[in-house]
């Protein structure tokens, strides 16, 4: 198993989707969170567009998906539904070929989104936030060769579908300023956390199989408060 693994947090379901008569789009995840933790999660596709062999295929899939997403039943919204999330919305950008949307959803602790994540998935995982003061500490370890039973509840097909390959999300904080973390690289800001996919990479999985994660933000407060 190992050896398939690659430097995406989509690659811990080790989810690789055929695009023989599917939809290709460029995808882009971002995770704005909070001081206290909670999260909104903002998908933006574009580009969406079918690749079935035939046109008649490719029209009809086409308006298939635009037709889900108009009524929020598409893959990114049934997922953030088996999520937990609330407060889903999707947005048409482009009704125009090639398609855009945008679907967003609320959590409300950064921590058990992505515990239910790997609960679904069924990869063995802890994840938890903890706050302290003024410090917040998110930590995800994933022991990368070991599986639980996984769930067949509603919405797991489409939580597979959404974590393509180049799942890469990116998380930001508008009320606060990252201070440190495992697995990341920050933007000078403070407020820009990605994953360090370069050092990830490089990762013998193998040798190495258990995967921890970590990233700590101060709220607008710890921010403006003068260094002594």
């Amino acid at each position: 198993m190992a050896k398939r693994m690659t430097f995406t947090l989509a690659a811990l379901l080790l989810v690789a989707l055929s695009c023989a008569g599917c939809l290709v789009k460029e995808k882009h995840d971002t995770l704005c969170l909070e001081p206290d933790g909670s999260v909104r999660w903002t998908v933006v596709e574009r580009n969406i567009h079918a690749v079935a062999d035939t046109p008649a295929d490719r029209l009809r899939e086409e308006a298939e998906f635009m037709a889900l997403a108009g009524r929020d039943e598409h893959d990114a919204a049934v997922a953030f539904r088996a999520l937990g999330g609330t407060a889903i919305r999707t947005q048409i950008l482009s009704a125009d070929w090639p398609f855009a949307i945008s679907t967003e959803a609320r959590f409300d602790d950064l921590g058990r989104l992505w515990q239910r994540y790997f609960d679904l998935a069924g990869m063995r995982a802890t994840s938890a936030l903890v706050r302290s003061g003024n410090r917040t500490t998110w930590t995800l370890v994933v022991d990368m060769d070991q599986t639980t039973e996984k769930t067949d509840e509603e919405g797991h097909d489409s939580l597979e579908s959404i974590m393509e390959d180049d799942f890469a999300p990116i998380f930001m904080i508008r009320h606060g300023e990252f201070v440190d973390g495992a697995g990341f690289t920050f933007d000078d800001d403070g407020r820009v956390a990605k994953l360090d996919t370069d050092a990830l990479s490089k990762r013998d999985w193998e040798k190495e199989p258990r995967l921890v994660l970590s990233l700590s933000w101060v709220d607008v407060e710890a921010v403006k408060a003068p260094k002594r």
